[in-house]
């Protein structure tokens, strides 16, 4: 863009012609109004084109989205009346859906309200609860103004609870002063502090640089849990990897034999897997010897002498019939 048409798009080039005595300000020459665009409406509608934030949480009435506090809408402002001398402004915007929403302001109540278009999120809470001073409302006001035994009572509430709170408040600075009442000693326990979280910090810094990570990503103080879960990632992945690779191994060891083959092939180890380990040999059962009983031992020697005596004899007989 040149000198001139950033001039002239600021608003800032003014034409030959121009008179200010005449026409006063150059929007007056030009016949438009300071806002431009957004005041298009202002003369016959009375309505200003601003940027609109939800003030709450809201629900759209077509959709059902949830419209989060502080989203921004291009809304039509507009004055629809006074609370005495307070303007009642009105926003109409559109959503995305096509439904169209408005919200106004109440300064009666200091608030804003949907009138249509969408529901609020009702969100309830005590002034204890937000640790806020809670205000008196039209009823109470009337009330405090009409019974003075009423106002009494409320006039002594309000100073024990005076009382308490400059009770605590005196805690709180007692606490403060106790806690800066050496400041060389403070300053020890901050220092010693940041000397701890220096000294985790660079360590993690070094292990950043071993790993090789980028300095975008910064690793945080490792635990026990952090290692057991590691651990079991990594062991399940190298198990699932070494199964893929034991079965894509033994098929193309399958696949590379020949379907032909007479003889039984002698099965080679595929190459990339570990050696099966060695055979064990067969243990064999020995049977249990039992002791036998005083009969089974007599008679079992009385028949081992009858077949010695049987031996001796035949070896004579033998022996005769050699000398004959």
């Amino acid at each position: 863009m040149s000198s001139l048409a950033a001039a002239k798009a600021d608003n800032f080039y003014f034409p030959k012609d121009f008179d200010p005595d005449k026409h006063g300000s150059l929007n007056k020459y030009h016949g438009q109004h300071a806002l431009r665009d957004r005041a298009r409406k202002l003369k016959t509608e009375g309505i200003l084109v601003i940027r609109f934030e939800v003030p709450f949480h809201i629900w759209c009435s077509k959709c059902g989205e949830k419209i989060a506090k502080g989203e921004r809408f291009n809304a039509d402002k507009k004055g629809i009346g006074f609370y005495h001398s307070t303007r009642i402004w009105q926003f109409s915007m559109r959503h995305h859906c096509g439904c169209i929403i408005t919200i106004q302001s109440d300064p009666k109540r200091a608030e804003y309200i949907v009138v249509e278009g969408a529901k609020k999120k009702v969100e309830e809470y005590t002034a204890k609860d937000a640790e806020v001073m809670e205000l008196a409302d039209d009823e109470e006001k009337e009330r405090l103004a009409k019974d003075p035994l009423y106002r009494l009572e409320q006039g002594e509430a309000s100073r024990k609870r005076a009382r308490s709170a400059a009770e605590r408040v005196a805690d709180l600075l007692d606490d403060a002063d106790a806690k800066h009442a050496d400041p060389y000693a403070a300053n020890r326990r901050l220092r010693a502090q940041m000397r701890v979280v220096r000294k985790v910090e660079e360590g993690l810094e070094k292990e950043r640089k071993a790993l090789r990570l980028p300095e975008e990503i910064a690793l945080l103080p490792g635990s026990e849990e952090d290692k057991v879960a590691a651990s079991l990632a990594f062991y399940a992945h190298e198990g699932a990897h070494g199964a893929a690779l034991h079965k894509d191994t033994s098929r193309k060891h399958i696949m590379s034999q020949s379907i032909f083959s007479q003889s039984a092939p002698t099965a080679k180890k595929p190459p990339g897997l570990p050696a099966p380990p060695p055979a064990q040999p067969p243990v064999r059962a020995v049977p249990a010897i039992t002791p036998a009983s005083n009969n089974t031992h007599s008679s079992h020697s009385h028949s081992h002498s009858h077949s010695n005596q049987g031996q001796g004899a035949s070896g004579r007989s033998g022996g005769h019939a050699g000398g004959t």
